[in-house]
């Protein structure tokens, strides 16, 4: 349950920039994507964002702004398959780092896989859908 505290500071934390992307084989034609940053103004946190990027919006957000423009679910995935990139690379020097496209999940079957996640759990950062898929992936390997 979300403190009234932490709903203010989301709220007055929370703004929407806009960003243009390039999709491979789409002939130059950019897709708006939209990029959430969150900034928490407590006294004690750095004075700049800790976290940015489409994974900072609610699921429910997210399958909206998708909705709107089904080009933005290619931006929330390549965000997605980024930050599991960024969480691999920790466990690279230890041999451990998972399989981010093992052949028993597609691409695909991944963003199944959050589609899934989020309608099940609208009000969690779209975020934690994929900190999710990331651990799945991690069990399936059988890694630590």
């Amino acid at each position: 349950m979300k403190s009234a505290r932490s709903d203010a500071l989301l709220a007055g934390a929370l703004r929407v920039q806009h960003i243009a992307i390039r999709r491979p084989g789409s002939s130059g034609v950019a897709a708006a994507v939209a990029i959430l940053l969150l900034s928490h103004g407590a006294a004690a946190a750095p004075n700049y964002p800790v976290a940015d990027g489409p994974g900072l919006a609610t699921c429910q957000q997210a399958a909206h702004l998708e909705h709107e423009n089904p080009a933005l679910a290619d931006g929330f995935f390549a965000w997605a398959e980024g930050f599991m990139s960024g969480l691999n690379d920790r466990y690279v020097a230890s041999n451990a780092a998972a399989d981010l496209l093992p052949p028993n999940l597609s691409q695909q079957q991944q963003k199944d896989f959050l589609a899934a996640f989020c309608a099940a759990h609208p009000d969690e950062p779209y975020m934690q859908g994929v900190w999710a898929l990331y651990l799945q992936m991690r069990r399936e390997q059988k890694l630590p």
